[in-house]
């Protein structure tokens, strides 16, 4: 068989924001990275395509919790990307360098001993100035351990220039800014004990050449006010209001307390230091004791500070808070265009975020300078914790916030400047959604078309394709997206598989197997994804479901119950049906995934005494087996359903001594194969009284047989054990036994068998690692060649948990076959590769 690499490609990745208020961040070339597990995702912002995850870059052992952009200014003036920087909960910091697309890694620091929380970065020069110059930079890391390290890019992986001591408080945010006209680098640092502190490093410039008057930061000043940690720090260059005024910089801070506080630094003339150098004292006393009369300790004052250098000096002034939000506000970001001096015609707007669901834009009325509150965006029926972060997109045309459960929310709109953007309607947009904990479960519908995903985010996903609408695509482009989310549940799923194309049964932490029927909605986002071949009728269907307070049951919503006025709707229950009109141009919003497409629940599978670990669904769709954890044989048993009537068909398949980790029906539906943590594979066969145990091994392995899988036919099938192998069994006469063994480098804990016609076989292996091999046979199945090695690059970076091959027959005599996995690093992976022979 010829193989290449070329002929793989990632249709599909799933995976959520991790939650920090630092994780994620945008380039002036509309990508978005974001930390995704121990994964940086890149997602590339377009208004004409949706494609999701291009990629993901894999180089951190720990969960990673900030991200940031390198960019420099051109000889043209244009903000361009050459690297990031991304840090993790282990202390580790990994500079990442871009060439033509190509992200690889430069450079890994370990910076602290705990957690990253913040970075710095600021561009400079070789030579030490820093503006123009050849590339370097400032790197500047803070984490948990009351540190803020000074790194000098050219030479990273050196140990750090300084390390700024904060006093046992942690730096939640930093935010660094060259003072305009100046080479005075400001560090500002968000810490834990509700005070901003100022830290500053001046650089003298003669003549051509420059020279730094002190390599280090010094501490100027802290910042008082706030009332509980602050969260998010921003700086912005406000254009002078005349030619002859000087540009101001404005340092924006939010904090727990649910404020924003706008601080402005503003350069002090030689005439007005000497008038204020008579009274400034005095004034500044007095202000002081003032503050201290004050209830809170003066929170209100608009004392000047003096910050004093040797190119002049600068007062750091309250300049005004801002009121809206009703929870921490864990983001902010000042407009895009306002991020050099260049665009002195745009308006000053700020984005905020907050814990309350909600963002809020705010810029300054013309009139009186008081800042407003523009434009509102949020989920007023979100759950958790709110949004982390938000940022801006497509030019100030998109509106980013990453939620607690892992997904982006986005609202768009199409205007020509800011001013239109701060007053115009905008609308949601299709973003990224994604797993936010591992996924142990993945199935195909029974044709191939979608797939289920269980995760321990408390969540059941199903993902397609969607082709969008050849009336605004020409080119029809296929993409993959998350269709719907029918199951919310307070336990965490651990299994699923579909019945049929429009029921699937699941089992999760409980004692309970759940089987959810599609509602109306769904099949109405079928239709809308143009990729459904044949009529499904939605009009028999109910309209949607909703989980009442403080229960677990998915119930029925009729189509009238939309519009109950009476009715409040909980926490995520649907408010609104989907809109058609929408769906007929993109798949379902986050707010629609997570308030509208719900699937009801149908029945209720009882009879095992400890929580469910695996279930299978007969190829006939007429039964379903399930197994629990158990520690005992009583327990460790399979028991079958019909699922005509949903009663236990005969009686528990005994034969195990611990948990069974797999349940696979051979391709006829005659046997059900098991593995066990016992290390042994049991082998019963269908009767009409029930099934009947007729093979088994009781040393299959040396170890846990995590997982097995069937052949094209009943004659075959394949286990994978923590051993490091995975057996090949076929059926002798009566016996079966091991024809071949494949030897492994690390714990087999996935495996799945695809038929290639009558000829040859292709054996997808799951590792430990995150890895995936691919083998091949001919028919025998005795001897196996390895033909491929997907890695992190491609593939997972812990453990995968499961591994399946579509059943949908390529078309046209193609040789591309789909495979999906899931893992432990939270990620849904969908595969295309092409087997030609």
């Amino acid at each position: 068989m010829a193989f290449s690499r070329n002929e793989i490609s990632l249709d599909y990745v799933s995976i959520g924001c991790n939650r920090f208020s630092n994780a994620a961040d945008c380039s002036p070339e509309n990508l978005v990275a974001f930390g995704a597990g121990q994964f940086i995702a890149l997602w590339q912002l377009s208004q004409h395509s949706s494609r999701g995850i291009q990629r993901t870059l894999s180089g951190h052992s720990h969960t990673v919790t900030t991200v940031k952009f390198q960019t420099r200014v051109d000889e043209k003036g244009t903000k361009r990307t050459f690297g990031l920087v991304s840090g993790d909960a282990g202390g580790e910091v990994i500079v990442w360098r871009v060439v033509d697309d190509v992200w690889a890694l430069s450079a890994r620091l370990k910076a602290h001993k705990s957690s990253i929380a913040s970075i710095g970065l600021l561009a400079t020069t070789t030579s030490g100035a820093v503006n123009g110059g050849q590339e370097s930079g400032l790197l500047l890391t803070g984490a948990s351990d009351g540190t803020v390290n000074v790194w000098d890019l050219s030479k990273a992986e050196e140990a750090p220039t300084q390390i700024l001591n904060l006093n046992g408080k942690y730096s939640l945010d930093l935010a660094l800014i060259i003072l305009p006209n100046t080479n005075i680098i400001v560090l500002a640092v968000a810490c834990t004990d509700r005070k901003l502190q100022i830290w500053a490093r001046d650089i003298i410039v003669t003549g051509t050449r420059s020279r730094l008057t002190s390599l280090q930061f010094r501490y100027r000043m802290s910042l008082e006010g706030h009332g509980d940690w602050i969260r998010c720090l921003s700086f912005v260059t406000e254009p002078p209001i005349e030619q002859e005024q000087p540009m101001r910089v404005i340092l924006a801070s939010g904090s727990q307390d649910g404020y924003i506080r706008l601080w402005t630094i503003a350069q002090i003339h030689q005439e007005e230091s000497k008038r204020s150098g008579a009274t400034g004292g005095l004034s500044n006393d007095l202000l002081e004791i003032f503050e201290k009369s004050l209830a809170e300790g003066g929170q209100l004052s608009t004392k000047a500070h003096v910050l004093v250098f040797d190119s002049g000096r600068y007062s750091v002034t309250f300049d005004a808070l801002l009121l809206g939000h009703e929870g921490w506000v864990t983001g902010l970001h000042w407009y895009p265009q306002l991020q050099t001096p260049s665009s002195s015609k745009q308006p000053l707007v700020l984005l905020t975020s907050a814990s309350d669901n909600s963002l809020i834009m705010w810029s300054q009325d013309p009139d009186s300078s008081i800042w407003l509150n523009r434009q509102r965006f949020g989920d007023i029926a979100g759950k958790g914790m709110g949004f982390f972060g938000a940022l801006w997109g497509n030019d100030g045309c998109d509106v980013l916030a990453h939620a607690w459960n892992g997904s982006f929310h986005r609202w768009h709109i199409d205007a020509q400047n800011a001013e239109d953007r701060v007053s115009g309607s905008w609308e949601p947009a299709l973003a990224l959604t994604g797993h936010s904990q591992p996924v142990r479960d993945v199935a195909w519908e029974p044709s191939g078309r979608y797939v289920l995903s269980c995760s321990s985010d408390q969540t059941s996903r199903i993902h397609g394709p969607w082709r969008s609408d050849p009336s605004i695509s020409k080119a029809g482009e296929i993409t993959w997206h998350e269709l719907a989310r029918p199951q919310i549940h307070g336990y965490d799923p651990v299994t699923g598989a579909f019945v049929n194309s429009l029921r699937f049964v699941s089992g999760s932490d409980e004692k309970v197997a759940r089987v959810f029927d599609a509602p109306g909605s769904f099949v109405r986002t079928l239709r809308a994804s143009h990729l459904v071949e044949e009529a499904i009728s939605a009009d028999d269907r109910p309209a949607a479901a909703s989980v009442p307070a403080l229960g677990l049951s998915n119930k029925v919503v009729s189509q009238g119950a939309w519009n109950d006025s009476d009715a409040v709707p909980c926490h995520n229950s649907p408010t609104a049906p989907l809109d058609d009109a929408a769906l007929s141009q993109r798949p379902p919003v986050e707010s629609e995934l997570a308030l509208a497409t719900l699937w009801p629940e149908i029945e209720k599978i009882f009879g095992h005494g400890y929580e469910l670990f695996a279930l299978a669904v007969s190829p006939d769709e007429k039964f379903v087996a399930t197994s629990c954890k158990s520690t005992t044989p009583d327990h460790a048993v399979i028991r079958v359903y019909d699922t005509t009537n949903w009663k236990q068909f005969g009686s528990p398949l005994a034969g195990h001594a611990l948990t069974i980790t797999r349940i696979a029906f051979s391709p006829s539906g005659r046997y059900i194969l098991s593995v066990s943590r016992d290390r042994s594979w049991h082998l019963h066969e269908f009767n009409a009284e029930g099934f009947l145990p007729v093979a088994s091994s009781e040393k299959g392995h040396a170890r846990i047989i995590w997982d097995c899988a069937w052949g094209s036919d009943d004659n075959l099938f394949v286990t994978a054990a923590r051993d490091k192998t995975v057996k090949i069994w076929r059926r002798d006469s009566s016996a079966w036994k091991a024809v071949a063994t494949l030897k492994l480098g690390e714990s087999a804990t996935a495996v799945d068998l695809h038929s290639l016609g009558e000829s040859h076989y292709v054996l997808a292996v799951g590792l430990e690692t995150g890895h995936i091999e691919l083998h091949t046979s001919d028919n025998l199945a005795e001897k196996w060649k390895k033909i491929l090695v997907l890695d992190s690059d491609l593939a997972h970076v812990q453990e995968i948990h499961r591994l399946r091959w579509s059943p949908r027959k390529p078309e046209n005599g193609s040789m591309k076959y789909q495979l999906a996995s899931c893992g432990d690093d939270g990620s849904l992976r969908i595969f295309t590769i092409d087997l030609h022979l």
